[in-house]
């Protein structure tokens, strides 16, 4: 099982009329140019979660329509900014196929260094918006097979 975990891309400064913080239109290219990249790198995955805030479900959306054409996005609770690590380390335990999740800063830092560390305040990454993280478990021992950052990605042509 793979699984991907996804910062969204870059947000407005200032909430909308909801309260939230959409993508900002670069946020939103980047993503766009992320899933045509991930899309042509044959990555395929059967569940993509989000946080529930707009900015991680725009960024689900975007990724879904090149990695998961007519699956469904699901709201995960417990992966907001401030969130802990356990709960989402907890439910990867019983997942079996590839699976993506868009969040947020600092928690995708955190959930990085425990997978990679074991220790969710080791410093492992630095995750900018829009990256995204490849992991592999292989036994009981999580490697990052990969990290793409937007800054890769805009401006290929496919």
């Amino acid at each position: 099982m793979k699984l991907y975990l996804v910062r969204h891309g870059k947000a407005e400064d200032s909430v909308d009329a909801s309260g939230e913080r959409p993508l900002s239109q670069r946020g939103m290219a980047d993503v766009e140019a992320q899933a045509k990249f991930l899309d042509n790198a044959g990555v395929r995955v059967t569940n993509i979660y989000h946080s529930g805030k707009l900015r991680a479900r725009q960024t689900a959306e975007i990724l879904s329509a090149l990695v998961a054409p007519g699956v469904a996005l699901q709201k995960i609770d417990n992966i907001t900014p401030m969130d802990d690590t356990t709960y989402l380390a907890q439910q990867i335990q019983s997942w079996n196929t590839d699976t993506m999740v868009c969040g947020h800063n600092p928690f995708m830092e955190r959930m990085a260094a425990r997978l990679l560390a074991g220790n969710d305040e080791a410093s492992a990454v630095m995750v900018k918006t829009g990256t995204v993280m490849c992991f592999e478990k292989f036994s009981d021992t999580w490697v990052m097979n990969w990290m793409v950052v937007p800054c890769l990605t805009r401006d290929i042509e496919y």
